[in-house]
């Protein structure tokens, strides 16, 4: 009895243990499932390193984790005898084997841990009762599934994956430098791998010089062994008929091959006669196209049969391989073109061109002609019976008069002097140092004491002179860059001159860029009864706000004046206006430099007063009107009564 408890209870805690090892399996299989959820991916590039997707899954390489061959194999599926072991699950004949109770083989269940007949469980690794099924426990074969590493369950390598799978010799994005196929003897370059990643593409790799690939693609000598390989033209012992090489246009001669086996050598090919090789083909020997001629730069080359010739171009003269430019009387009359007059003369026009004119100076003319700006000798708009004239060659012609006068007759004089229609004469005017250099040599070659210059200080005389009409800012004259005189006229010159604001005047503007800083006098009186205002301003926008200077007191028919202090090179804009909007008519206006060396001159001729060249400390006295030159050149200011010789100016005409 008491053996038949000990052998119930030793069954007891044996199912006990059993079913306890069955639940630990079960739970750790469930944490294992859970632990190792896989997480989903397109390629290996969703994945985390050393991991490969497969079936959209992310799986440890070397780890198949085929679970679907192992749900799916049928050798375990199957396996009726181990599914259905009714035998061991519920093996009541061992539980309540009377007749094994004693037996001590069954006690430990020896029999079931050696169950020899149970081979099918190969792969039953949830039968717990197996304890020592070492089938079971060992197999690898399913546990490690260590033979599908390759492919993951896939019948076929996949090319693009990144991973070199069996079957495959590279990926897709792989390289290879070309120096790696030893056995090919490449030289450079990279070997890209074939689409279906089952070899290396070497079209790119290259040769050693001299060499090139077979049709193996192996690297070797092609030149020379008897075989036009790869880019080779011909073989060394190659001939080729001349007449046969295509678009040459060869007559004669054969070709050879080149050492290197790259093309034909064609210098024994012979061309028609007439023609010449000219880069390997037969041309037209035209010695003018193909610049072999010796003609001068400046010929012209005309192709012949069997040569060329070359002529001068015009206005050149020479034999055609060396030519002259005609720029000589001698050559205008005799070689480059057909000249007309009893002397003509060459002139160069500047261009590469020449031309015969009748003239050049007004030495080529006869007294008193003068040769004008077409090279014709003609009329002399100068001239004066009796007196001698100086062109400066710009139509400006200048007279030196003896007689000694003062300085109002002296211009009366010369304004005398203009008989021809169109012309103007006057008291010589100075615009520059040239000019000043001109007047001064022809006094002081003629007479040599000092002369009368068209300097001075009449105020009823005085004229500046302007562009535009004055009625706009846009047009206002523009004075002497020492000042000067105008006589104006405002009538026809109404205008709002308050921006807008309807302030409605008679107005004419000027424009001044003082030479020198300092103060300088505005002043305006009107011919007539009316009344006028004087506004100066230091900009183009002349509103009443941007005045810098005004003044409006005489009232009707008085001189009106104000001193401001003016910046070299600033430019001012000053107006006369009438004060009121029916206020207009003719007036003088002055602008001068308030010291004395600087006083109210003005040129006679009306022309800007923007030159001067004073003697050291002159002018120095306000009531000394009239201005002479000294024999150096330089200016006096003297009184306008005193009697000097003086140089006329005739302009136009």
């Amino acid at each position: 009895m008491f053996n038949i408890l000990r052998e119930e209870h030793i069954v007891t805690k044996t199912l006990f243990l059993v079913a306890l090892t069955t639940i630990l399996i079960f739970a750790s299989c469930s944490m294992e499932e859970e632990s190792n959820t896989q997480a989903t991916c397109v390629t290996y590039l969703d994945c985390e390193p050393g991991q490969q997707c497969l079936d959209g899954i992310c799986q440890d390489q070397g780890d198949t984790g085929n679970t679907t061959g192992d749900t799916t194999d049928t050798a375990d599926t199957t396996d009726t005898a181990d599914t259905t072991d009714t035998a061991d699950t519920t093996d009541t004949a061992d539980t309540t084997d009377t007749s094994d109770t004693t037996d001590t083989a069954d006690s430990g269940n020896t029999a079931d841990s050696a169950d020899t007949t149970d081979t099918a469980d190969s792969g039953d690794t949830a039968d717990s009762a197996d304890t020592t099924d070492t089938a079971d426990s060992g197999d690898t074969a399913d546990s490690g599934n260590t033979a599908d590493t390759a492919n993951s369950g896939n019948t076929a390598p996949d090319c693009g994956n990144g991973t070199i799978e069996t079957g495959e010799v590279c990926e897709l994005t792989n390289k290879k430098n070309c120096t790696l196929f030893a056995e090919n003897g490449f030289s450079g370059g990279s070997a890209t791998c074939k689409p279906d990643c089952s070899d290396w593409d070497t079209t790119d790799c290259t040769c050693p010089a001299g060499t090139d690939k077979n049709s193996e693609g192996v690297c070797e000598v092609l030149c020379g062994n008897g075989t036009v390989d790869g880019d080779e033209i011909c073989e060394p012992t190659d001939t080729k008929e001349c007449t046969t090489i295509t678009d040459a246009g060869f007559e004669s001669g054969t070709a050879t091959c080149l050492a290197d086996c790259t093309a034909w050598d064609k210098t024994t090919c012979e061309c028609a006669e007439g023609y010449i090789v000219d880069e390997e083909i037969c041309v037209l020997n035209n010695e003018c196209t193909l610049h072999t001629d010796n003609c001068d730069t400046n010929a012209t080359c005309t192709d012949t049969i069997d040569s060329f010739t070359c002529a001068c171009n015009d206005y050149y003269t020479g034999d055609g391989t060396s030519c002259t430019f005609c720029n000589t009387d001698t050559q205008c009359k005799t070689d480059c073109t057909t000249c007309t007059g009893e002397d003509p003369k060459c002139k160069d026009n500047g261009d590469n061109t020449s031309q015969c004119v009748e003239c050049l100076t007004n030495a080529d003319c006869t007294n008193p002609e003068i040769c004008n700006s077409e090279n014709v000798c003609t009329e002399d708009p100068c001239f004066v019976t009796g007196k001698e004239w100086w062109h400066d060659g710009a139509g400006n012609c200048y007279h030196y008069m003896t007689t000694a006068t003062n300085q109002a007759t002296a211009e009366a004089n010369c304004q005398a002097m203009a008989t021809n229609s169109g012309q103007t004469a006057h008291l010589v005017t100075i615009n520059s140092a040239t000019e000043n250099g001109i007047v001064r040599t022809f006094a002081t070659d003629k007479g040599g004491t000092s002369v009368w210059i068209g300097l001075g200080g009449h105020t009823s005389t005085k004229r500046i002179a302007v562009s535009g009409n004055g009625d706009l800012i846009a047009n206002a004259h523009e004075v002497g860059t020492y000042g000067g005189r105008y006589s104006g006229d405002t009538t026809g010159t109404l205008q709002d001159t308050a921006g807008g604001r309807g302030y409605m005047h008679y107005t004419h503007y000027f424009k001044i860029i003082p030479a020198i800083s300092g103060s300088y006098t505005f002043s305006a009186k009107p011919a007539s009864n009316w009344d006028m205002e004087l506004r100066l301003w230091n900009r183009a926008d002349v509103s009443d706000e941007n005045r810098i200077a005004y003044e409006d007191d005489p009232g009707n028919g008085g001189e009106e004046y104000f001193n401001y202090s003016l910046n070299a090179g600033t430019t001012y804009y000053f107006a006369v206006q009438g004060y009121g909007n029916d206020d207009y008519g003719t007036y003088v206006m002055s602008i001068s430099y308030t010291d004395e060396e600087y006083q109210y001159f003005g040129w006679e001729s009306g022309e800007n007063y923007s030159y001067a060249h004073w003697n050291s400390g002159e002018p120095n006295n306000s009531d000394e009107k009239g201005a002479i030159m000294f024999t150096d050149g330089t200016w006096n200011d003297v009184s306008d009564t005193l009697t000097y010789s003086y140089v006329c100016e005739v302009i136009g005409g």
